[in-house]
């Protein structure tokens, strides 16, 4: 076990769009001139939603709806047949140069990002700052990073997904924390038998994860794949080998498909089965992906929560979002909704420490060994705040999301199996990418 590198995966965060509260009704008032009057009646709040599929967000929503009598919650999901969801947005621009304009927007990065370089979105920054549920000291620092936008804050979500690789420290010692290419690469060539790296398709993903993301810059709208992408690439095949012959291995000893920081394992059964007692106490390091920038983590952020500037009822679409951002809520959202990690400081610490034993998530629950020994293991304070530094640092980059990602990997399975060479693919990358980027425009 010491001498293997291990991939965990933090649940995407998955989001439901449905109509909720349309069976609200108010009171009749009869007036003694024989009129009657709606009294308390409900205020519509309008959602517009785009993309992703159904979860358990629904029930969340659906509580929200009934817990405020004073509000409708009506949710429009906007369709789209593309990808890129280009046309949903294009018809929500419409809608809402059209004066019909909802008062919360959930909806992916990319075209989220659009809408707020084009003025369409309110700055929730005086919200947050009279509110008392979270101000934006209270974010985690990578989280407060991702939405500022030159001093506004144009979105929120309301928790985040990541994916990482970690070893024993014996195996690739503590100086490679979110390695870089080059130590990674050195790391795997001084290996004789490459015990314990990836294999066939899995290393290939693991070296291009953060070279294809990093061969883009987004604020210049370019990209570069001849740059470190192509440089690893051509290290990569020096290692050839036949995709017809190769076996994927998916045992729990070989590679972890996930890592809920919530949900069933959640973030202290995460720190404490996962990584503690995997490595039967011996000190782990975070390696991550390769990466120029030692990022380390590949993070997914599926939607963006937002209140458009022209919403006549911006206090009502704040007040839903404020909601999610709630302690109760920001637990939920992990333990029971979406399984992913929370946003704010309050809860990342509620979750490491604070979490019913009863639901088996108690940091300070006793393990059993990973070799079946009778004596049980317990996790260490060290051990917990390792994982929270590194849930507070990994880079939440909110302008690449799976469509980028899927093209850039389409392009170097190509290489892999022969259909092109690591010039074609990097030429074709600069061109498809590219256009991507200046559409987007």
């Amino acid at each position: 076990m010491k001498r293997q590198l291990i991939l965990m995966t933090a649940a995407a965060l998955l989001l439901t769009a449905v109509s909720c509260g349309r069976d609200k009704k108010s009171s009749s008032v009869i007036q003694p001139d024989g009129d009657t009057h709606e009294e308390n009646a409900a205020a519509e709040v309008k959602l517009a939603f785009i993309g992703g599929e159904t979860g358990k967000l629904s029930t969340a929503l659906a509580e929200y709806d009934r817990a405020n009598k004073d509000i409708t919650l009506d949710i429009h999901r906007y369709d789209s047949s593309d990808i890129e969801y280009t046309e949903a947005f294009n018809q929500l621009t419409r809608d809402m140069l059209a004066g019909d304009t909802p008062d919360i927007i959930i909806a992916p990065p990319d075209g989220m990002r659009n809408l707020q370089r084009s003025g369409y979105l309110a700055d929730l920054t005086p919200f947050m700052e009279s509110s008392e549920t979270v101000t934006p000291d209270g974010l985690l620092p990578n989280v407060r990073e991702a939405v500022d936008c030159g001093g506004t804050i144009p979105y929120m979500f309301p928790c985040f997904s990541y994916e990482t690789y970690l070893a024993s420290t014996d195996f690739i010692g503590a100086e490679n924390e979110n390695w870089s290419y080059d130590a990674a690469m050195e790391a795997y060539r001084s290996s004789p038998d490459k015990e314990g790296f990836p294999e066939g398709p899995t290393l290939w993903h693991f070296f291009l994860r953060q070279a294809g993301r990093e061969s883009i810059d987004f604020e210049s709208g370019t990209c570069d794949f001849g740059g470190d992408f192509l440089r690893v690439i051509d290290f990569l095949q020096e290692y050839p080998f036949d995709l017809n012959d190769y076996e994927y291995k998916d045992s729990s000893a070989d590679y972890m498909r996930s890592l809920n920081i919530a949900g069933v394992s959640g973030i202290n059964l995460f720190t404490a089965s996962y990584v503690y007692s995997m490595y039967g106490g011996a000190p782990v390091t975070y390696a991550g992906y390769p990466s120029a920038e030692c990022d380390g983590a590949f993070v997914t952020v599926p939607h963006l929560w937002a209140v458009p500037e022209n919403s006549e009822n911006k206090e009502k679409g704040w007040a839903l979002i404020e909601n999610f951002l709630r302690l109760s809520e920001q637990k939920k959202m992990s333990l029971e909704y979406v399984s992913g990690v929370p946003v704010t400081e309050e809860a990342l610490q509620a979750l490491a420490y604070d979490t019913p034993s009863y639901m088996a998530m108690s940091a300070r629950a006793a393990l059993t060994p990973p070799d079946g020994g009778a004596e049980s293991l317990y996790i260490t304070d060290e051990a917990v705040e390792k994982l929270l530094d590194h849930s507070r640092s990994v880079k939440i980059d909110l302008d690449y999301g799976s469509v980028l990602d899927n093209m850039i990997r389409n392009e170097w399975l190509e290489v892999m199996r022969g259909e092109q060479t690591a010039d074609e693919c990097v030429e074709s990358l600069n061109n498809r990418v590219g256009l991507y980027l200046s559409e987007r425009e």
